[in-house]
């Protein structure tokens, strides 16, 4: 029996886990890990606005993940390419 969703569209449950793995297999490729820790805090965000708007749980576990994966994308921010300034 799959599991019923609020917004009845199975499609952007799809995306987000999509968007999960993809930053999720970008953190083990060095040169890619600044930019997998960003989508994934972007993507934690969605998650924590979903959880307290539409869900009604906790944002706690999205709240835990976001802080993980914006500590990832400041501890590798110096392998981000310089700005051409």
């Amino acid at each position: 029996m799959p599991v019923p969703n609020p917004c009845g569209c199975s499609r952007t449950r799809d995306a987000a886990g999509a968007i999960e793995i993809a930053g999720a297999l970008a953190l083990f490729v060095p040169t890619l890990a600044p930019y997998g820790a960003m989508l994934l805090a972007v993507t934690m965000v969605c998650a924590v606005a979903t959880d307290v708007l539409i869900v009604g749980g906790s944002p706690l576990p999205a709240l835990v993940l976001l802080i993980a994966s914006v500590a990832i994308a400041w501890a590798r921010h110096d392998q981000l390419e310089p700005s051409a300034e």
